[in-house]
Formats: structure tokens, C-alpha cells, sequence
């Protein structure tokens, strides 16, 4: 791997800044399988950069611009990247195991194979992020922004995920042996049909939990919903108390025949 001193760092971070503003002088980043491993890129603008394979280890890319970068198969484990942009970044089988990535901003982010356990992503803003077949077993996910996300196939045994946001993510196949889904919102998630299943009934998707029910905006525990006045539910939209007598029977007799498996063992 090509190692660089500082002075020489520093320059290809120049250069680049140059490229991006259409300075003719300029060449865009190529650090691909770069050791850049405890390198300080603190604040850094590296968005668009090549640093594919780069072994990151350790790194300090805190409120670093890496969005656009291309970071597949980079070693990122255990670096730090608080508040780091990597909206639409490219981290395909990127190692991110223990890295530090709260409020980091992966909006789009390709996270697909990625490993990622026992990662801190509290807060982290990971909308539309394609985490498909990602490790993120006992990851922090805590309030972490993860609507529409892509989590198909991924690992999520033992993750925090309290106060998540996954409404409209796709949980298809996902492993959530073990996982915290308490405070999560579930709005429109297409369940794994094991500890989170979803249907549609007219215009509100349902989804539930072994001890959780959401219908639209509404989530309450399953107990809570069967002793709810009609007065209480007329009270949660215009329309509730009719569609309500029309599928509440219905509703608590799917959970009854197809009830979710706890994801705590």
C-alpha cells in the first residue's frame, strides 16, 4: 500500500479542492489502497475522491465531506466519522466495525455488504442507504433516520434500534434475533414475516410486533389497542372509527393465527 507523509497528503487535499472548483491546475484525489491508517482528515474535502481499498484504520475523518467518494472495500474500523457527510457515497464490503459514524449524514449511502458491527450510528441520517446483506449485528442504531432504507438480508441480531426511524424500510430476510425495536417507528415497513409482520388494509398499513400494533401514525401496544373506547379512536382521525369496526376483528385474528416471534431470546 502507498503511504504518505502529511506535506504529501496535504497536497493531493489541495489538488483536489482545485479539481472541485474547476481550478485548471487541479486533479481529483486517487488514494485508492492508500494507507492512510490514524491519518488526521479532520474537516477534510474529499467528496468525489477515489479511495477505494484505502485503509482508513483508525482515521479521524470527523465533519470530513466525503459525499460521492468512492470507499468500497475500504478499512474504516474503528475511524472516527462523526458528523461526516457520506451522502451518496460508495461503501460497498467497506469494513466499518467499531467506527464511529454518529450523526454522520449517509443519505443514499451504498452500504450493501458493508461490515459494520458493534458500529455507533446513534443519530446517524441514513435515509434511502442501501443496507442490503450489511453486518450490523449489536450496532447502535439508537434514533437513527432510517426511512426507506434498504435492509434486506442485513444482520441486525443484538442491535440497538429504540427510537429508530424505519418507516417504509424494506426488513425483508433481515436477521433481528435479539434486536431493541423498542420506540421504533414502523410506519409502512415491509416486515421479515417473522418479528415484524406488515399488511395493508385500504388506505393505513399495519404493522406489528409480539407486543407492538401500528396502524398508520398510531402505535400502541396490542393490549392497549383491544381496550381502546370507540370514542378514543374516533378521536384519532376522520375516518378511524369506521374502518376500525369494519377490521379490528379481522386485525387481532391475524396476530392471533400468525403471531411475531419475540426478537428477544
Amino acid at each position: 500500500m502507498k503511504q504518505y507523509t502529511q506535506e504529501e497528503l496535504n497536497n493531493v487535499l489541495q489538488n483536489h479542492v482545485k479539481w472541485l472548483n474547476n481550478v485548471e491546475v487541479g486533479e481529483r484525489a486517487d488514494l485508492r489502497d492508500a494507507d492512510l491508517s490514524d491519518a488526521d482528515l479532520r474537516d477534510a474535502n474529499l467528496r468525489d475522491a477515489n479511495l477505494s481499498g484505502a485503509d482508513l484504520r483508525d482515521a479521524d475523518l470527523s465533519d470530513a465531506n466525503l459525499s460521492g467518494a468512492n470507499l468500497s472495500g475500504a478499512n474504516l474500523s474503528g475511524a472516527n466519522l462523526r458528523r461526516t457527510d457520506l451522502s451518496d457515497a460508495n461503501l460497498s464490503d467497506a469494513n466499518l466495525s467499531g467506527a464511529n459514524l454518529s450523526g454522520a449524514n449517509l443519505r443514499r449511502a451504498d452500504l450493501s455488504g458493508a461490515n459494520l458491527r458493534r458500529a455507533d450510528l446513534r443519530d446517524a441520517h441514513l435515509r434511502h442507504a442501501n443496507l442490503s446483506d450489511a453486518h450490523l449485528r449489536r450496532a447502535d442504531l439508537r434514533d437513527a433516520h432510517l426511512s426507506g432504507a434498504d435492509l434486506r438480508d442485513a444482520h441486525l441480531s443484538g442491535a440497538d434500534l429504540s427510537g429508530a426511524d424505519l418507516r417504509r424500510t424494506d426488513l425483508r430476510r433481515t436477521d433481528l434475533i435479539g434486536a431493541d425495536l423498542r420506540g421504533a417507528d414502523l410506519i409502512g415497513v415491509v416486515g421479515n414475516m417473522c418479528h415484524i409482520k406488515s399488511l395493508q388494509l385500504e388506505m393505513w398499513s399495519i404493522t406489528y410486533t409480539d407486543e407492538v400494533l401500528q396502524i398508520g401514525c398510531q402505535r400502541h401496544s396490542i393490549e392497549e389497542w383491544k381496550q381502546f373506547s370507540d370514542k378514543a379512536i374516533n378521536l384519532m382521525d376522520d375516518d378511524a372509527l369506521d374502518w376500525w369496526m369494519k377490521w379490528k376483528d379481522y386485525i387481532f385474528k391475524t396476530i392471533e393465527l400468525s403471531p411475531c416471534e419475540p426478537t428477544k431470546v
